[in-house]
């Protein structure tokens, strides 16, 4: 616990005798939440509060890659399997938000809109299920350049399109945690693996 140099988080085993305990995983691109000067991207993942047992709260350091035009930056494909012994499920609700320049802007799969669970996954009897969860950790929408200029969001050619990118390339974004609630679910594995699609990103005013 002490040293959180392991690639595993401590959550509660059931919360359902509580019903208003929730753990929150938050995940993060920035190696320096204190410092009000942008984002600040980390090149690795590092549980940085393995711990939400006492607190309810933990947290893990992701890679990021601010987008750019042409440049979608890194991304990765993610998997979740519930394994330990059958029986258990576990309900993550995806919680993000963008500051008010970012029109639109949503995880891929599902809302990001509190109290919409946007995937399960249980330990069921029989060989274990991997379920792909890529689509919560990409984001689509725009990012408007100049929000008095009453124009719509891409329709200023300064203005960026992004469509199923890595969220946290998105600098727009101010956070992102999953609600997690634990019913019993031993252990969950989520794999990070390299993909070959990170998404576009182009620029507004009808230029591809």
């Amino acid at each position: 616990m002490d040293g959180n140099n392991g690639h595993r988080i401590f959550v509660p085993l059931n919360n359902r005798d509580d019903v208003d305990r929730h753990t929150r995983i938050y995940m993060t691109g920035d190696t320096d939440l204190d410092d009000s000067n942008g984002l600040q991207c980390g090149n690795n993942f590092q549980v940085l509060d393995a711990n939400a047992t006492d607190d309810d709260e933990a947290t893990l350091l992701v890679p990021c890659e601010p987008i750019e035009v042409g440049d979608p930056g890194i991304c990765f494909d993610v998997f979740a399997t519930g394994l330990g012994g059958p029986g258990g499920s576990a309900n993550v609700d995806v919680v993000c938000e963008f500051d008010e320049t970012c029109i639109d802007c949503d995880i891929v799969e599902g809302t990001c809109d509190m109290g919409n669970v946007d995937f399960d996954v249980y330990r069921g009897k029989g060989k274990p299920v991997t379920e792909d969860i890529t689509g919560v950790f990409r984001a689509s929408g725009c990012i408007d350049a100049d929000t008095e200029d009453g124009l719509l969001c891409g329709d200023d050619e300064l203005d960026i399109i992004f469509r199923n990118v890595w969220i946290f390339n998105v600098e727009e974004l101010l956070y992102y945690y999953w609600d997690y609630d634990n019913n019993g679910l031993k252990l969950m594995q989520v794999r990070f693996c390299d993909s070959e699609d990170c998404g576009e990103v182009i620029s507004g005013g009808g230029n591809g």
